[in-house]
């Protein structure tokens, strides 16, 4: 698994978490990562695809990752509120929110990710999945954090 499939993978879960009680988290991180073939194919993402594709070792790297995000969450909010200004996090684009706490993480809790492909990294998540203007203000409030 690339760096780039680990964090796109990640971000969908963490995505998830906006849908689901947290008390059932857990299991829909299980469920995503162990059915992923139950889907029929021409409704799969490509990061569904990639699930499949994923060793036992990548399932629990991505689990872990997903856990460590979950756990400091209220910490990466409070940086994200202080640097989005104008913005409370409920105002917050649900994906732009969730590419925000992952780089963040990325950034100040990972080592081996340098701030600089956090923050690009992050941006290309948003061109991906978020609005048209995601990249611009998830670049911005980054830049801030950095």
């Amino acid at each position: 698994m690339t760096r780039r499939q680990l964090r796109e993978t990640t971000f969908c879960l963490l995505f998830c978490r906006e849908f689901h009680p947290m008390e059932e988290f857990g299991e829909q991180i299980e469920f995503y990562l162990e059915n992923a073939d139950f889907f029929d194919e021409e409704d799969k993402t490509e990061t569904l695809k990639q699930f499949v594709a994923f060793s036992d070792a990548e399932k629990a790297e991505v689990k872990e990752r997903v856990e460590k995000i979950v756990a400091v969450t209220e910490q990466l909010d409070a940086a994200i509120a202080s640097a989005a200004k104008n913005w409370t996090l409920d105002r917050i684009d649900k994906v732009d929110l969730e590419i925000l706490r992952l780089a963040y993480f990325e950034m100040k809790m990972d080592e081996n990710v340098p701030t600089n492909v956090a923050i690009n990294e992050a941006v290309e998540l948003a061109k991906k999945y978020g609005q048209d203007k995601s990249g611009a203000f998830i670049n911005g409030v980054l830049a801030k954090l950095s």
